[in-house]
């Protein structure tokens, strides 16, 4: 189900987020926000004479209706008679948002929020869209303070979704089992909190989690998929294949299966398979970037440094936030003796990836090749601080991406 943003309506309407459900059959619908009323905005409006409800209104239809054109017209129209119009610059936030245009939504929000602070539903659609961008760092603190301000099951959602992304599953535990009253029907809300408790060490819910999933299942595709997916988590290969072959049985064209079952004939080493498995998916999904960038990792460890090279470079163009990748063509940089190349390559993974030790490790030896000794040691000492932390190494042991559960459906 789509992650959508919450346009802002009349104070007299009501509507409803499908935001933080992703289901794979069913969703549910949160409650939206109230906002300025055209009637207000009108009120507010002195630069214009004539009555800006039937415009507001007009943005509205055009954007239920998707007419995104249509509605960007009509909400500037209302801003350039009425500049604080925070409601309208919520609205083009929306039509942005629909068009994947992340930088000018955020910027629209931000007018909004700097106008009318108190307005609700602003910072929860500012941490969508960083969610949606796939910024779960600038996510969080935004997601944090509406959770704590009205802890919907929307905003905790997406909050430990946001965690879990980032491979900082105590706090999505914590997050997300709050929700088991009103998700423990959901096939993937169960995966995710499943797989938080795993990495936390908490076999109780990651066991309860599993066995709900497995309750409900039924024999749908996205059930084998999942299920399979679970397997794959906790190193069970072998119990994954048959899963995620039912799956495929049943629905050939399923996204993410043949993704799934790559990473699965890989941690066999059956690299042939793997590579098939992976170019299966990406004829389904070209624009996921996972499948390019295993098939990236698999030319690297071949010394295909071309191939591997094109691999990372489409996935980074469909992702550019993608450390392992960015790790990845760094390593060829390096290998091929580009050492200007390299280091702006891991340098635009370490924020990316700040608890990596491999990155870090990396950046420090190729800094003492280039004489920067003074940087480099700084990097090895952030290595003895990880150390001591007995942070995981997100690159050398990678956690298994999870593109199924991103998917907007």
């Amino acid at each position: 189900m789509n992650r959508e943003p919450i346009p802002i309506q009349s104070s007299l309407s009501r509507i409803f987020l499908a935001a933080a459900c992703l289901a794979l059959t069913m969703g549910w619908m949160g409650p939206g926000v109230h906002a300025q009323s055209p009637t207000h905005v009108v009120k507010a409006a002195r630069a214009c004479s004539t009555d800006l409800a039937p415009t507001f209104q007009e943005g509205q239809a055009a954007l239920q209706a998707n007419h995104l054109e249509e509605a960007e017209k009509k909400f500037r129209a209302v801003i350039a008679c009425d500049p604080k119009s925070a409601a309208a610059y919520v609205n083009l936030a929306v039509v942005e948002m629909r068009r994947k245009q992340w930088s000018e939504a955020l910027a629209h929000l931000q007018r909004a929020e700097r106008i009318a602070p108190a307005m609700e539903g602003v910072r929860l659609n500012i941490g969508l869209v960083y969610y949606r961008e796939g910024n779960y760092r600038s996510a969080i603190p935004m997601l944090q303070s509406v959770v704590e301000k009205s802890p919907t099951e929307q905003a905790r959602y997406l909050l430990g979704l946001s965690y879990f992304f980032i491979g900082d599953y105590k706090p999505a535990l914590a997050t997300l089992e709050q929700n088991w009253e009103q998700q423990s029907g959901d096939l993937i809300y169960l995966y995710v909190l499943g797989i938080s408790a795993e990495q936390s060490g908490n076999r109780q819910v990651s066991d309860r989690a599993f066995e709900r999933l497995l309750q409900i299942g039924g024999d749908s595709a996205e059930f084998h998929l999942l299920k399979g997916k679970a397997y794959l988590n906790r190193g069970q290969p072998e119990d994954a294949i048959p899963e995620l072959d039912k799956a495929a049985s049943l629905n050939p064209k399923l996204p993410f299966v043949h993704f799934n079952l790559g990473w699965a004939y890989a941690k066999k080493r059956d690299y042939n398979r793997a590579r098939q498995e992976f170019l299966e998916d990406l004829s389904l999904e070209p624009d996921v970037p996972y499948n390019y960038e295993q098939l990236g990792a698999m030319d690297l460890y071949l010394g295909k440094y071309q191939e591997a090279e094109r691999y990372y470079k489409e996935a980074l163009d469909r992702d550019p936030r993608l450390p392992n990748s960015l790790y990845g063509l760094g390593k060829i940089y390096d290998h091929q003796n580009r050492l200007a190349a390299a280091l702006a390559t891991w340098k635009k993974a370490e924020p990316l990836a700040p608890e990596s030790i491999t990155i870090h490790n990396a950046l420090g030896r190729l800094l003492r090749r280039m004489d920067k000794s003074a940087d480099a040691d700084r990097e090895f000492a952030m290595i003895n601080q990880l150390e001591q932390k007995q942070h995981a190494d997100e690159i050398a042991n990678p956690h298994l991406p999870t593109p199924e559960v991103k998917a907007e459906r």
